[in-house]
């Protein structure tokens, strides 16, 4: 009886070890496994989502007020197209993606013509054209002019219908040269994807009139007029 005793306990004893083990382990599992989501949950919210802290704009003022109130790098989409009474500015410390609602529509960013650009780029600004059309609504203005140590990146997109003007059209200011892009002496400009075309400059460079800095790796400038040699760039 005592033998039994012994021999029940014994059983009793390694039947508790192996509970007590396998409890440690589910918890050690359990552990590593809410450390992990907590690690995803966490990286998750470092990373944009789909829509990330996209802007939507639907006019002129939606879009420049979003433009400065902008903090930090912002994404503004449009709904739809937007046709402007002035130049759009983007000023220093600004870092403004101009994109589309709906990626494979370019909503139209259309300019007011009346010797005007669609958009300028100020020294210190930066502007990534990842999916817009920039145009003008009258024949008299250039697309996109970007200033001294102004930075244009295009990614997607096009710059098209514009049209540069003589200083005699004018008499505080002319683009002769450039039609789609003027890059001023310290401007920057890269050229990744997109498209530049069917623009204007009645002396040369009908695309883009570089006096700065141009790289480009991809995209078109093609299409594109001047009474000069160099219709595109």
């Amino acid at each position: 009886m005592n033998i039994t005793a012994v021999t029940c306990k014994f059983k009793t004893h390694n039947n508790t070890q192996k509970t007590r083990t396998l409890i440690v382990v589910l918890l050690t599992v359990a552990l590593i496994s809410s450390l992990l989501t907590v690690g995803v949950l966490f990286m998750t919210n470092l990373a944009p989502s789909p829509d990330g802290d996209a802007i939507h704009v639907k006019n002129e003022k939606e879009l420049v007020d979003a433009i400065n109130k902008a903090k930090k790098s912002t994404t503004i989409k449009l709904d739809n197209d937007i046709t402007l009474t002035k130049p759009l500015t983007i000023p220093n410390k600004k870092n403004i993606t101009l994109t589309s609602n709906i990626p494979k529509e370019f909503f139209k960013l259309i300019g007011a013509g009346n010797y005007q650009t669609a958009i300028t780029v100020s020294r210190g600004g930066v502007v990534y054209l990842a999916g817009i059309t920039v145009t003008q609504s009258e024949t008299k203005g250039i697309g996109v002019n970007v200033t001294d140590g102004g930075k244009l990146y295009m990614t997607n997109g096009e710059i098209s219908g514009n049209h540069g003007w003589d200083p005699v059209d004018v008499w505080w200011s002319g683009y002769s040269y450039g039609g789609g892009v003027v890059v001023c002496s310290g401007g920057f400009f890269e050229m990744t994807g997109g498209e530049i075309s069917n623009n204007y400059a009645k002396t040369d460079y009908g695309g883009v009139y570089n006096m700065g800095t141009f790289n480009q790796s991809g995209g078109t400038i093609t299409g594109n007029k001047t009474n000069g040699k160099h219709p595109n760039q």
